[in-house]
């Protein structure tokens, strides 16, 4: 990962999917489901690393869709700082 300073996009939001962090969190999960956990399943130790990895990518998405079904005043913007995408958290962003 590279560090690099940006500007921020000026763009409308319409749904959780206009997001790049949350494409990129689903992205992770789909890469895991597709690649990972047949490795892992194959033993008993895979097994329960997949599991508690499966749990935990579950979870980054389903956060992001219920802070973004908030859409109210402080909730919304704390939401927002969360996925770093207000305008003084990006001045610093991670290059793929």
């Amino acid at each position: 990962m590279k560090i690099e300073s940006r500007e921020m996009e000026k763009r409308s939001i319409k749904s959780i999917d206009d997001f790049d962090v949350y494409q990129k969190a689903v992205r992770l999960f789909n890469d895991f489901i597709g690649k990972d956990l047949p490795v892992l399943q194959k033993s008993f130790i895979g097994r329960t690393l997949a599991g508690n990895q499966l749990r935990s990518l579950d979870s980054v998405c389903a956060n992001m869709e219920e802070g973004y079904e908030r859409k109210s005043g402080k909730e919304i913007k704390i939401f927002l700082e969360y996925l770093k995408v207000l305008p003084e958290n990006r001045e610093v962003g991670i290059k793929d």
